[in-house]
């Protein structure tokens, strides 16, 4: 109430004007802030997918070097010598390839591992300037899915000539995933 003891007018000439103008700019700044969202949500989503990405790739990279310093480990000490080794690979894991069949090929010393939709990544296992043939029980590449796994390293004798040194007294690292 005013001094005059009559009841505030509500609905003055200002007041309706003001009111359909904040009716009319109410849609505009909606509009506005669904095409803010509609840019960057995706953007923050591909981020993310990137992050995610990079991240099982590096937990990959380092479980891989794991295998491979335990192998490391296990060759340089005596035959029969062995241990387990417990890795997790992420998920989007879609490979390790471990060895291959005893020869004089590369592969034998070497881990393959792939993530999903992703390139192919190796490491060549050494001591020193050798590498280190690896194979698995029936003397083939071990294969290893994503998900946490055992892993048994063991020093083997080769029944020949593997290094074409012209001496039979070379070693392999013989690799098996163990059941839980």
């Amino acid at each position: 109430m005013d001094k005059d003891g009559k009841g505030k007018e509500r609905t003055g000439p200002k007041r309706l004007k003001r009111s359909e103008e904040g009716v009319m700019d109410y849609p505009f700044r909606l509009l506005i802030i669904a095409i803010v969202l509609a840019i960057a949500i995706p953007m923050m989503l591909s981020a993310l997918s990137y992050y995610r990405t990079r991240s099982a790739e590096e937990q990959l990279s380092q479980e891989v070097n794991q295998i491979a310093s335990a192998v490391e480990s296990v060759y340089i000490q005596g035959v029969n010598a062995s241990t387990v080794l417990e890795v997790e690979f992420p998920p989007e894991t879609e490979y390790v390839r471990v060895g291959a069949p005893l020869s004089g090929s590369v592969d034998t010393r070497a881990i393959y591992y792939k993530l999903r939709e992703e390139s192919e990544h190796s490491i060549l296992v050494t001591h020193g300037r050798k590498g280190i043939p690896m194979a698995n029980p029936e003397n083939d590449t071990l294969v290893i899915s994503g998900g946490e796994q055992r892993i048994s390293m063991t020093k083997r004798p080769v029944e020949f000539d593997l290094s074409g040194d012209g001496e039979a007294n070379d070693y392999y690292i013989e690799l098996d995933v163990l059941e839980w």
